[in-house]
């Protein structure tokens, strides 16, 4: 497991900085999985994924996944949509099965690659827009891939027939759809809407704007609501203020979009803040991500911060915001943001360009986590390793088992045609610890391992009850140390939800012997001798 960072959230308002050398390969990070290529209807076509999101997960552990297959042979080098298809996957992505065409986007002219999201009971929800007619639209299939509602019309063009779409789903299943509508590429104006559902997609309150209507642009807005379970809404958005200069601005509901707090600027300098990635945790912390293009250096400068707010956005900690990646590396498009709220783990993604600097245009993924709520976060990690390729979309999606899987597109030489591939890779769970039930204990638990003795597997559960019988998390450790008191492995370092949990331990690298493994969580510790026999 990568180490955490130290010291305190609070403390860190220096610039972070991670030694990491400047070079063509570096090579994926070791807990990530290999890389899968996602299978293709047409070889000859260009096989793209979809901007925020494309990828879900239910709790059966079955994986959805779409991409968009273009013959780029006319209008190149965008091309035509030739098809959207679905795919699902039951073993954690290893194989995919037949795809399914996603056949709403026949219905209308100029459709757009959809965006997704998932229920509690597997129906998977589609959001997409179309030129003609110019409107945006829901459909929904059930866990099987079963067309369930074909076409519901969520919202009509207001000015320009150019989207940017999301949808987000919370832990009630209620449905929040996010666009703006213009080209931020010319001079038209862009403004940001939204609108919800609360009976699955069949009904759509009247879309609202939410940016300000002043004749510039305001763009890419998003929220992710899947651990949210209140009703507080809070949407960021990347705002205009000169060509060269964009501010980040947010509103917030705290009524499910009925009302909306005044716009507020959250961050305002002289540098080019943009494409916010906001995530609402199941106990309301609003978390901000955010690339910066500084003013000093504004290409290989570029920057992703980070800020949390547990006041609706009335102060951000830190104030100046914290610098997650390396300074001079040119890190942006901050994405995949996911908040696991059974193991409590903040992940967030990003785009890697260092290469840049070596005159290689080629582009890798990175991603770090937190498993405090975002005080601490881990050493970044590389999920791709491209070498003269690049990376273009990419999307995440929490794993049932705990873990994360992305998936992401790259370019390539497929016969000689250039074209574009999306591919999956999937990591586990970074505390290596698996929930049992939830049901709240009512006291501390540390089992005996088993089996017991073991070579070199074992298993040790333990149980976590509330505080004062509330559902609050706890930080909990657990460690294996050797006869002599030497610390050898630890299974669990992070905050957890009160339930009955359990722990992976491979004595693999240790010789045979005694050891002791010890649960330590607030002023509770217990200490259990286990056998390696060899």
């Amino acid at each position: 497991m990568n180490s955490v960072f130290t010291k305190t959230f609070h403390s860190f308002f220096s610039v972070l900085i991670f030694s990491f050398a400047v070079h063509a390969q570096h090579g994926v990070s070791p807990e990530w999985g290999s890389e899968i290529q996602i299978p293709k209807v047409n070889s000859n076509y260009s096989q793209r994924g979809v901007l925020f999101n494309n990828i879900v997960c239910a709790n059966t552990g079955r994986i959805f996944l779409h991409t968009v297959e273009l013959d780029t042979s006319i209008n190149p080098p965008q091309g035509i949509i030739k098809g959207v298809y679905i795919y699902y996957s039951d073993n954690g992505g290893l194989t995919w099965s037949i795809p399914v065409e996603f056949t709403p986007v026949k219905l209308t002219v100029g459709s757009s690659p959809p965006k997704i999201a998932i229920s509690g009971d597997g129906s998977v929800h589609f959001f997409w827009t179309a030129l003609a007619p110019a409107a945006l639209f829901y459909s929904r299939y059930d866990y099987n891939l079963n067309l369930v509602v074909d076409t519901i019309r969520i919202a009509n063009k207001v000015n320009f027939e150019q989207w940017a779409t999301h949808l987000t789903i919370d832990r009630r299943n209620r449905l929040h759809a996010i666009w703006h509508e213009g080209n931020t590429n010319n001079n038209n104006v862009a403004e940001v809407y939204y609108s919800n559902s609360s009976d699955n997609g069949l009904t759509w309150r009247q879309a609202e704007r939410l940016s300000a209507e002043d004749g510039k642009h305001s763009a890419f807005p998003r929220v992710q609501l899947d651990a949210a379970s209140g009703d507080t809404i809070a949407i960021a958005w990347r705002n205009e203020v000169t060509a060269n200069n964009w501010d980040v601005q947010m509103r917030i509901s705290t009524n499910f979009g009925a009302s909306w707090n005044p716009i507020d600027t959250v961050v305002s300098d002289l540098s080019f803040d943009s494409d916010p990635d906001v995530l609402i945790d199941n106990y309301g912390r609003i978390h901000l991500f955010y690339h910066q293009y500084p003013v000093v250096n504004p290409f290989y400068g570029a920057n992703v911060r980070y800020g949390y707010s547990d006041n609706l956005g009335q102060t951000w900690i830190p104030a100046t915001f914290y610098q997650m990646t390396e300074t001079g590396m040119r890190s942006h498009l901050v994405e995949g943001t996911r908040y696991d709220i059974t193991r409590n783990i903040l992940w967030t993604f990003w785009k890697d360009e260092r290469d840049f600097m070596n005159g290689q245009h080629r582009a890798d993924m990175m991603c770090s986590y937190s498993t405090d709520r975002g005080e601490n976060w881990s050493s970044p990690e590389w999920v791709t390793d491209k070498d003269s390729f690049t990376i273009a979309y990419k999307a995440a999606t929490l794993t049932h088992d705990g873990g994360i899987a992305v998936n992401y597109e790259v370019s390539s030489s497929v016969n000689g045609l250039g074209l574009v591939q999306v591919y999956f890779r999937k990591r586990n769970s970074p505390l290596g610890v698996n929930p049992i039930s939830t049901t709240l204990p009512c006291n501390f638990v540390l089992n005996q391992n088993y089996p017991n003795p073991f070579n070199p597997y074992t298993k040790v559960r333990f149980s976590i009850p509330g505080i004062r019988g509330l559902s609050e998390t706890q930080s909990v450790q657990l460690k294996v140390y050797n006869i002599l008191g030497k610390e050898v492995a630890t299974l669990v370092n992070g905050q957890l939800n009160p339930g009955t949990y359990e722990a992976d331990f491979n004595g693999n690298g240790l010789s045979g012997g005694v050891y002791f493994y010890q649960l330590t969580a607030g002023r509770f510790t217990d200490t259990r001798k286990m056998i390696l026999t060899k």
